[in-house]
């Protein structure tokens, strides 16, 4: 019946007395038979299992047909035709392990330490020990798969699916590509839109993507000429192109979306601060984005003060000091004559003082333009405020 391919039939007769045996038989040739001939036992046995009702077996016989495909070493030819079967069994597995108790949505399979199934969760691994003097070795450990991590395979394939039907020009059929190179690859080639999307499914850091995407965006602000659209494919799109204005206008605003879009506090705001390092890597004279500013004033002044610092941009980071005790002056609500600060307000009104302190013995050797000035304008708003601030401590 396998062999004539009349599955419907298989899957519907009790085979009372033997059933057992019969799904022995379908397992075995499952795991053992050629995964690309002729009948197709894991999906004989995948519709056996569904027919049943037994869809963590149905999901368990998928997976394994998922990992023996990935393992055949096809020509660039054929890639696609091979990863969009894997995929199809992914997700088959994804789609029954669903469908039960999240405690049993999982498979025990031999350790491998392949590259190719480096995984980003932490696995759990078995290790199962049996006495030598029955087996005459230790047994291999056994990673459990559980739903989570066949997702995280799926989206693998997936992706590697997309970079080769958008760049079949690169010839990554047999070769091992983890999430961090495909990622790589479509920063490579512009495709930023895409680049983000794998980071996020996959859970790849976007740190050298921001770098990448932030020296990008100054080239096309400080270029002379004219350039193509084509220098710069992540701005081609529908979208972007109805922001209007220059190429290197909308790389900016593409870079403050991704940001909006992939930054936040549980990330420290990291990719902001990779930006901001990122520019002043490039060309300390560069303007900073005014959007950028403002994040860093309203959210982290501090770092950008100490980046301004850093970067001996003393009177940048002059003039920030003094807007930042300015600002917390205005939060403290203390700014008013004889008012005293109400004490809720005391961790809005916390100040650096430390780095005050090094900026001001800095300035005093510095007589660059402005400096002197600024110096003495941060030393005058700090004293007024450190006298505002003595009223926390008096009734």
């Amino acid at each position: 019946m396998c062999d004539k391919g009349e599955i419907d039939r298989l899957t519907r007769w009790n085979f009372v007395g033997f059933q057992q045996e019969v799904e022995n038989v379908l397992a075995f040739k499952a795991r053992n038979a050629d995964p690309i001939g002729w009948p197709n036992y894991a999906n004989v046995l995948y519709a056996w299992y569904t027919f049943r009702g037994d869809y963590r077996s149905a999901g368990q016989a998928m997976f394994r047909q998922a990992r023996r495909l990935s393992e055949i070493v096809c020509k660039p030819s054929e890639y696609i035709d091979f990863a969009t079967e894997t995929a199809r069994c992914y997700l088959a597995a994804i789609n029954c392990f669903s469908l039960v108790d999240p405690k049993s949505a999982w498979v025990a399979l031999p350790a491998s330490h392949e590259a190719s199934r480096t995984s980003l969760r932490k696995r759990r691994r078995l290790q199962a020990r049996l006495p030598d003097e029955i087996f005459g070795t230790e047994a291999d450990d056994i990673d459990v798969v559980e739903l989570a991590d066949i997702r995280e395979e799926y989206m693998l394939v997936l992706s590697r699916l997309a970079l080769a039907h958008r760049y079949p020009q690169h010839d990554i059929a047999n070769l091992v590509i983890g999430p961090e190179d495909i990622v790589s690859r479509f920063v490579q080639e512009g495709a930023f839109d895409d680049a983000l999307s794998n980071a996020r499914s996959l859970g790849v850091p976007m740190t050298t993507l921001f770098e990448n995407l932030t020296a990008r965006s100054i080239h096309l602000s400080q270029a002379k000429a004219s350039l193509s659209e084509d220098t710069a494919p992540w701005l081609g799109t529908t979208r972007v192109q109805s922001w209007g204005g220059t190429l290197g206008q909308r790389a900016w605003k593409y870079l403050e979306e991704s940001l909006r879009r992939n930054d936040g506090p549980e990330t420290d705001y990291e990719y902001h601060k990779t930006v901001l390092k990122t520019i002043l890597e490039e060309d300390r004279s560069f303007r900073l984005p005014t959007w950028l500013v403002q994040f860093f004033e309203q959210n982290q002044p501090e770092h950008l003060i100490q980046m301004y610092f850093k970067y001996d941009l003393l009177a940048d980071a002059l003039r920030q000091s003094i807007n930042l005790i300015k600002d917390t002056q205005k939060k403290s609500r203390g700014t008013a004559k004889n008012r005293r600060i109400p004490f809720e307000t005391v961790a809005a009104t916390w100040l650096p003082y430390n780095l005050f302190d090094e900026i001001l013995r800095a300035a005093a050797s510095n007589k660059a333009r402005h400096v002197p000035t600024l110096a003495s304008e941060l030393k005058k708003n700090l004293d007024l405020w450190l006298v505002s601030a003595r009223n926390l401590t008096r009734e």
